[in-house]
C-alpha cells in the first residue's frame, strides 16, 4: 500500500507541474501518461525515459522540480521495502509518541538510510569536484550542485542521466563504478551488493584491525554468519564481474577497458547506465549483458544457494591448523 501511496503522490506532483507549465507534451492525456511512466520508472529505479532524445537533451538539466522529485522517488525506492514498511508502520501506529520517529525505527531501517545518504553525499561531492570545469554539467554554480546530486542519486541505482556520460572524466567514472557496485538496500528496487553488505564488511574489517572478537552496530552484535555471507556476496559478485568483463572484451576489442568495465558493473548492478557503447555491442556481448543483469537482479547469493546443495550440519569441529595470510 505504501508503494501505491508514494507513486500516487509522485504522479500528482509531476502531473500538476507539467500540466501547469505545459512541458514535454501537447495534451492532457500525454501529460498523464508521461507522469505515470516517469513516476513508476523513478520509484522502481528502472531508469527508462520516454522523453524524445533523452533527459540529457531536454529541459531536465535546468528543471529543478523534476530533478528533486525524481531524486526523492529514487531514494525511497532504493532504501528497501523493509525500511518503508517500518517507517509507514511507525507513522500509522505512533508507538511511543514521545519519541522522535527516527528513534522508533529498527536498526536495519536506520542503517539503510544512513549508508544511502552517505553514499549520495560522497558521490555528489566527488562528482562536483572532478567535473567542476565540465561545461556539460551546467553553467551556474547552482546547476552544477543540482546535477551533482541528481547524478549521484541516479547513477548509483536508477541510471537516469541528465548529462552526456561519455564526457565524464576517468576519476568520476571510477567513483560511479564503485557506487554501482554497492548499489541499493536489501528488498529494494535497486541492485548491487547492497548497502548493508558493504557496511557489514567495513565494520568486520575494522573489528579485525582493532582486534575485536565481534562485529557490532548500535550496541548490537552481528552474527558471524552474516559477515560470512557478506564476504561471499562480494567475492561471487566480483568473480561474475571479472568473467563478464573478460568475455565482453573478447567480443569487443574496439572499446576501451574503462568503457567495458563500466558497462559490466552497470549490468550487474542493474543500473542501466552506459558510456555510450550499449547500442554498438555485438549480439554475443548483448546476451552476456542480459545474463549479468538477470543474475544481478536475483543476486549472486540467491543463485548460488539455489544451485549448490547444502551440506548437513555436523555437531563437531576438526583440529585447527595455522595458515599465513
Amino acid at each position: 500500500i505504501y508503494t501505491l501511496i508514494i507513486e500516487t503522490i509522485g504522479f500528482i506532483l509531476i502531473f500538476l507541474y507539467y500540466n501547469h507549465n505545459q512541458l514535454y507534451s501537447e495534451s492532457v492525456s500525454q501529460t498523464i501518461f508521461f507522469s505515470i511512466f516517469h513516476t513508476i520508472s523513478s520509484f522502481n529505479n528502472a531508469g527508462f525515459s520516454i522523453v524524445e532524445g533523452g533527459m540529457a537533451t531536454s529541459l531536465f538539466p535546468q528543471d529543478y522540480f523534476i530533478q528533486y522529485t525524481t531524486i526523492t522517488l529514487i531514494f525511497l525506492g532504493s532504501i528497501g521495502f523493509i525500511a518503508l514498511s517500518d517507517i509507514f508502520n511507525n507513522l500509522r501506529k505512533k508507538n511511543n509518541p514521545k519519541k522522535w520517529l527516527w528513534n522508533r525505527l529498527q536498526i536495519m531501517t536506520k542503517l539503510s538510510i544512513k549508508v544511502t545518504l552517505f553514499l549520495i553525499a560522497v558521490g555528489a561531492l566527488l562528482f562536483f569536484i572532478f567535473e567542476f570545469n565540465n561545461t556539460n554539467i551546467g553553467a551556474s554554480f547552482g546547476e552544477k550542485i543540482s546535477t551533482a546530486i541528481f547524478t549521484s542519486v541516479s547513477g548509483r541505482t536508477a541510471g537516469f542521466s541528465i548529462i552526456d556520460s561519455a564526457s565524464l572524466s576517468t576519476p568520476t567514472v571510477l567513483i560511479f563504478i564503485i557506487l554501482m557496485f554497492i548499489g541499493a538496500s536489501p528488498s529494494s528496487t535497486g541492485g548491487g551488493i547492497k548497502t548493508t553488505t558493504f557496511y557489514i564488511v567495513i565494520k568486520a574489517a575494522m573489528a579485525t584491525i582493532q582486534g575485536k572478537k565481534q562485529v557490532t552496530i548500535s550496541n548490537r552484535s552481528i552474527p558471524f554468519s552474516y559477515v560470512d555471507r557478506s564476504y561471499t556476496v562480494i567475492l561471487f559478485t566480483l568473480s561474475l564481474i571479472f568473467m563478464g568483463t573478460l568475455l565482453v572484451s573478447i567480443f569487443e576489442p574496439q572499446f576501451s577497458l574503462e568503457e567495458i568495465i563500466f558497462e559490466v558493473f552497470s549490468a550487474v548492478g542493474t543500473v542501466g547506465a552506459s558510456l555510450g557503447i550499449s547500442s554498438n555491442l555485438s549480439v554475443a556481448s548483448k546476451y552476456i549483458i542480459i545474463v549479468l543483469m538477470f543474475v544481478g537482479r536475483i543476486t549472486v547469493l540467491t543463485l548460488a544457494l539455489s544451485v549448490v546443495r547444502k551440506t548437513m550440519y555436523t555437531n563437531y569441529s576438526l583440529a585447527r591448523t595455522n595458515i599465513s595470510i
